[in-house]
C-alpha cells in the first residue's frame, strides 16, 4: 500500500469509523427507498395528487429542520451512541408501522408514520457525522470524510433502485397469488360478480375491475413487505452499534 492511497482501507481498522460507514450506507439506502416508494404508491394506487403525496411525506424533514442545531450540544454531553440507538428504534418503529398499512389507510396515519421517521432522522445525522470523525487521526480526516460522503451519495441511488425493484417484484407476486384465488366456484367471487352486474358492469369489464382490485392490493402488500424488511434491517443495526464504543486504534496502524 502506498503512503497516501486514494482509498485508504486502513481506516476501517477504526471501529467507530467502520460503524459510521455501515450505518450511513444502510440508512441512506432505506431512507431514499422509502422517500421514493411512498409517493409512488400514493399517486399510482391511492389516487393522491402530487401535492397531497408531498404533504404526506413532508413531515420527514420537520424535526431535523427545527431541532438539528440542538443535537450538537447533546452529542457533546452524552456522546453519539445513545442518540443513534434512539434513532434506530424510531426508524424501526416507523417501518413496522408502514408494514401494516392497508388500502384504507388515511392521510394522517401516513403523516404520523413519516413523522416518526423524521424524528429518527433528527437523532441520526449529527451523531453519525461526529462518530465518523471521532477517532480518525487529523491527517486522515480528508480521506475519511471523502470516503464517508461518497458512500452516502452512492447508497442513496442504490437504495432507490433496490427497493423500487423489490416493490415491483413483490407486488407482482402478491397480484399473481390473489388472481389465482378468483375462481367462479367460490361464493365470495360470485357475490362480487353479482354486485358488479347489478351496477351494469358485466363480462370483460367486470373482470377488469376485479383485476384492478387485485393490482391495488398487490401493490399494498408489496409495500408492506418492503417496510417489514426495512424494520428488521434497523433491528439488526442495533446489534453492531456497541462496536462504535470501542476505543480508537493506534496511529501506528497507519504507518
Amino acid at each position: 500500500i502506498g503512503k497516501n492511497p486514494i482509498l485508504d482501507l486502513r481506516l476501517f481498522k477504526i471501529p467507530s469509523f467502520t460503524v459510521s460507514v455501515l450505518y450511513i450506507a444502510t440508512m441512506y439506502a432505506i431512507y431514499f427507498g422509502g422517500v421514493i416508494l411512498v409517493p409512488l404508491w400514493l399517486q399510482e394506487y391511492m389516487g393522491y395528487t402530487p401535492i397531497w403525496a408531498g404533504i404526506a411525506v413532508a413531515p420527514i424533514g420537520l424535526m431535523p429542520a427545527l431541532f438539528s442545531n440542538l443535537m450538537g450540544k447533546m452529542v457533546s454531553k452524552i456522546g453519539a451512541i445513545i442518540p443513534l440507538g434512539i434513532s434506530i428504534l424510531l426508524f424501526a418503529l416507523s417501518s413496522f408501522d408502514g408494514a401494516y398499512f392497508t388500502t384504507n389507510v388515511d392521510l394522517w396515519h401516513i403523516v404520523f408514520s413519516r413523522f416518526l421517521f423524521g424524528c429518527g432522522l433528527l437523532f441520526f445525522i449529527v451523531p453519525l457525522f461526529y462518530l465518523s470523525v471521532r477517532d480518525v487521526p487529523m491527517e486522515k480526516l480528508p480521506t475519511s470524510t471523502g470516503m464517508f460522503h461518497f458512500v452516502r451519495a452512492m447508497m442513496g441511488g442504490v437504495g432507490t433502485s433496490v427497493f423500487t425493484t423489490l416493490w415491483i417484484r413483490r407486488s407482482a407476486f402478491h397480484h399473481a397469488n390473489q388472481v389465482a384465488t378468483i375462481l367462479p366456484s367460490r361464493p365470495p367471487v360470485n357475490d362480487i360478480y353479482a354486485q358488479l352486474n347489478g351496477l351494469g358492469i358485466t363480462g370483460e369489464k367486470s373482470q377488469a375491475v376485479i383485476n384492478d382490485m387485485a393490482t391495488n392490493q398487490g401493490a399494498m402488500l408489496g409495500l408492506n413487505d418492503c417496510f417489514y424488511l426495512m424494520g428488521w434491517i434497523f433491528i439488526g443495526m442495533l446489534a453492531i452499534l456497541l462496536i462504535g464504543k470501542r476505543k480508537r486504534v493506534s496511529e501506528n496502524s497507519f504507518h
